[in-house]
């Protein structure tokens, strides 16, 4: 799967899934009704062997629970 496919997924769901937009049934209140829950999606890809994951563990940033995509 490359970027793109990833990318024509997502938007494909936030623009076509009726999983995406409140129902009448689910809404609190009727103007909800036909709202889309989530929007157009940011995408960002790194390199696997990035040294930024090795920042992550750091206890200020995430901590060492964070598991590396080579880990």
């Amino acid at each position: 799967m490359t970027k793109a496919d990833i990318i024509t997924l997502a938007e494909n769901f936030i623009n076509n899934s009726p999983d995406n937009y409140i129902t009448q049934e689910t809404a609190i209140n009727p103007s909800c009704a036909g709202m889309k829950i989530y929007e157009a999606p940011i995408f960002a890809f790194g390199a696997a062997d990035d040294e930024l994951y090795i920042k992550y563990k750091s206890t200020d940033v995430i901590g060492p629970h964070f598991l590396s995509p080579a880990e």
